[in-house]
């Protein structure tokens, strides 16, 4: 059988892999290079990832993955990341899952709550379970532990990871499994103590439940772009894909292909656009994806050799435009010793949603960054070596609680186009582990075709 795979990020390459294995004759399409939203680049002769550089291990998939293609994974060599609110900064509560407390009596989570909101979140223990929980991350947090736990630390860890709302999000998205634990246990609190203990190779601490390869995630790509076995046609854009007599022609500006099968691994609202069928493209339309941009510094700074903020920082404060900041050099031992005494490399990430990530660097990004890596760290002597400015236009999506609704959608109207799929950002979650569970999802449909 002939596929086309139009889009050459995680989720078509694996696509490709799996398909391939399968004895399928695969080609995948790619309007630039392979790798999505996996990046490296050159910081004065020292190559960092300025897009994903890490993985999540809270679900299996994108462990699962590594495994299979014989990398090495690494843990942070630190994980103590900070949170940066207005009136307080402060390491992230240890025992947390996007900073849901499993003890809201814990000493660190008393550091952003007063006592009377403390003893509102402890009620969650003695507050029955309904046998129906809000599909809003925000609103389940809310009537378990009140709003106070909402606003000083979910929302704004939330905000810097999934530059979205907590309200404005589904928690099977971001948080798998938690209202399934939470039934189980029957609290929010033991929920999380759940999925914290179930995180194989996690410490438990906020931040652990990541992992990376050596030499950065473009090694991801790399690896699975060997073992593909596909035919890869890079710098080739895709038009089109529409119904053809034999099955479906994939037109591009290098002429048009025909396949029996094809895979949009694309971004949802870039998938559409190429669709001649209305109601399907209308659907993928209504993805909310977010633009992000990364700015990369390589900088000489002996007051950040101290590591004043740990792994890195989720920022919620109204001087600061960026929404994280990540010392790469603090939280990889690989990137740590590869670098001269005193010299660190710190990426910043700027756009949620809502916001023009453009807007808030202004005329000079890498002056705003500088600008904003003083203030959350209060290294006041930043010498900068290297930048790289990186746009990740719509490249983080924004589950809402209807997600599973539209999911349901889509997948009906799949079952009216036989031979075309659509895996990738916006389907399963963000990240590596959500483009993986994408492709997992469409390889099961695959096997009962």
């Amino acid at each position: 059988m002939t596929v086309v795979v139009v889009g050459g990020g995680i989720s078509g390459l694996l696509c490709a892999w799996e398909l391939s294995a399968r004895g399928q004759d695969v080609r995948v399409i790619e309007a630039d290079r392979v790798g999505g939203s996996v990046r490296s680049a050159d910081l004065g002769n020292f190559v960092a990832d300025v897009g994903a550089e890490a993985y999540s291990i809270v679900r299996p998939e994108a462990a699962m993955l590594i495994a299979r293609l014989g990398l090495e994974s690494v843990s942070p060599r630190r994980s103590d990341a900070r949170l940066v609110l207005t009136d307080v900064t402060a390491p992230i509560p240890a025992a947390s899952v996007l900073g849901i407390p499993s003890d809201p009596a814990a000493a660190d989570v008393q550091v952003f709550l007063n006592a009377a909101e403390v003893a509102r979140a402890l009620a969650d223990a003695h507050i029955p379970l309904p046998q129906s929980l809000p599909a809003s991350l925000g609103e389940l947090v809310r009537i378990r532990m009140g709003s106070a736990v909402v606003e000083r630390l979910v929302d704004p860890v939330v905000r810097g990871v999934h530059a979205v709302r907590a309200d404005d999000i589904d928690v099977d998205m971001v948080v798998p499994g938690l209202r399934a634990a939470m039934h189980r246990t029957g609290s929010l609190a033991s929920g999380v103590q759940t999925l914290l203990e179930q995180r194989s190779g996690s410490s438990g601490v906020a931040g652990s439940a990541v992992r990376s390869v050596p030499g950065g995630m473009t090694g991801v790509v790399d690896a699975l772009s060997e073992k593909c076995g596909a035919e890869i046609l890079t710098g080739t854009v895709a038009l089109s894909v529409a119904r053809a007599s034999d099955g479906w022609a994939v037109t591009t500006d290098h002429g048009t292909f025909a396949a029996e099968q094809v895979i949009l691994a694309l971004p949802c609202t870039t998938a559409g656009t190429l669709l001649e069928d209305a109601a399907l493209a209308d659907h993928l339309s209504q993805v909310r994806l977010g633009d992000v941009v990364v700015v990369a510094l390589r900088v000489r700074s002996r007051a950040l050799s101290h590591e004043p903020v740990g792994s890195g920082a989720l920022v919620d404060r109204p001087d600061v435009k960026a929404k994280g900041l990540t010392q790469s050099s603090a939280k990889w031992d690989w990137i740590r010793a590869a670098l001269p005494e005193d010299e660190h490399v710190v990426r910043l990430s700027y756009g949620r949603d809502g916001e023009d990530p453009w807007q808030l660097l202004g005329s000079d990004p890498v002056a705003t960054a500088i600008a904003d890596l003083v203030a959350v760290t209060g290294a006041s002597d930043v010498e900068l070596l290297a930048s790289e400015v990186q746009p990740w236009p719509q490249s983080l999506s924004h589950p809402s609680p209807e997600h599973a609704q539209w999911r349901e959608r889509l997948a009906q109207l799949l079952e009216r186009a036989p031979g075309l799929q659509v895996v990738g950002p916006g389907i399963s979650g963000n990240g590596i582990a959500g483009a993986v569970a994408s492709v997992a999802d469409m390889i099961a449909r695959w096997e009962t075709l």
